[in-house]
């Protein structure tokens, strides 16, 4: 009933844009302690993939960008595959099921963590809590954040994302204190080895071979800082492509932005036009037409808790 709803619903010039971040078997999302709202299970990853193929023409991001651009109305209801941060289990479980199917999609990657499997600040952040029961009072030596990491009215998972929401606010100065700190913890008292690979970022060879199975890849920043939080000087170094790396690794990243978190404004918009980029997604929800302002393209975050069923799915892409 869901599925013919949202299909009446759709018109020609609707275009959906889906935001994933982390996929892995659905066994190991039950069994792992793992960040909210980042993991979809290939299980409901390929299940959505099958539906979507059934309903919409899937396109690059590009495509939807250039119809906006130009008012180019689609011929039928479009949708494009996004990934966030360029994790390698997005090359292990993703791109095996949209190369057999030879289906568009699109990564965005964050251009410090290419190759690496650093935690930043919040992966570290719920590391620290979820794996160390008893912590000391001043772990931070920010006050307003150390009071959180004393909390003990919630689960460890909760607690850890109420400690990053908090951390997402601070300004740069403060937050580069905070990371410092939390590294420096991270490394004295976790076993930080088998978490490491947990945290994998694809390589340019993977970015590469999937190139060249038609993924495309656009820019997430250089290092995922929260861009409301910079000044200028530094917001301007998050936002210009390495091309010359890119290309030495013969691989092209499109200019096509993709705000970390989703948070923006319109000096981060203003900036973005100045180094011509050409679109930007959001974590705006909803459908995209040709009124839709390029920088600010909605798209729907699907995650175990939004998608890990067939019919969750559908309830998520018909709310708006």
């Amino acid at each position: 009933m869901i599925s013919e709803m949202l299909v009446n619903k759709l018109s020609a010039n609707s275009a959906l844009i889906l935001a994933f971040h982390r996929i892995n078997t659905r066994e190991y999302i039950g069994r792992s302690k793992l960040m909210p709202g980042m993991y979809i299970s290939n299980e409901a990853f390929s299940a959505q993939i099958s539906w979507l193929k059934n309903h919409f023409e899937i396109v690059h991001i590009e495509k939807i960008i250039r119809g906006i651009r130009y008012r180019e109305k689609w011929r039928e209801p479009i949708c494009t595959i996004t990934f966030d941060d360029g994790w390698f289990d997005n090359y292990e479980y993703a791109f095996p099921i949209l190369r057999e199917d030879k289906i568009p999609w699109t990564i965005f990657v964050t251009g410090k963590d290419i190759g690496s499997s650093e935690l930043n600040c919040f992966d570290m952040c719920f590391e620290i809590v979820v794996n160390l029961p008893t912590l000391p009072t001043h772990i931070t030596r920010l006050e307003k954040i150390d009071k959180l990491f004393l909390m003990k009215k919630f689960d460890p998972v909760e607690k850890a994302r109420r400690i990053i929401k908090e951390i997402r606010n601070l300004r740069e100065k403060e937050f580069d204190t905070v990371y410092c700190r939390l590294k420096e913890f991270f490394l004295e008292n976790v076993n930080h080895f088998d978490i490491n690979m947990k945290y994998r970022r694809m390589t340019w060879e993977n970015i590469k071979e999937m190139q060249g199975y038609g993924a495309t890849f656009g820019y997430h920043s250089r290092s995922h800082y929260m861009l409301t939080q910079l000044e200028k000087d530094k917001l301007e170094e998050e936002l210009i492509i390495p091309k010359e790396i890119a290309k030495k690794h013969g691989v092209s990243i499109e200019n096509i932005f993709c705000y970390p978190d989703g948070g923006f404004n319109d000096d981060i918009i203003r900036l973005l036009k100045e180094l011509g980029y050409e679109g930007a997604a959001s974590l705006m929800t909803g459908y995209n037409n040709v009124d839709t302002d390029p920088y600010k393209l909605k798209r729907f975050n699907v995650h175990e808790g939004s998608g890990g069923s067939l019919a969750n799915f559908l309830y998520t892409i018909s709310r708006e």
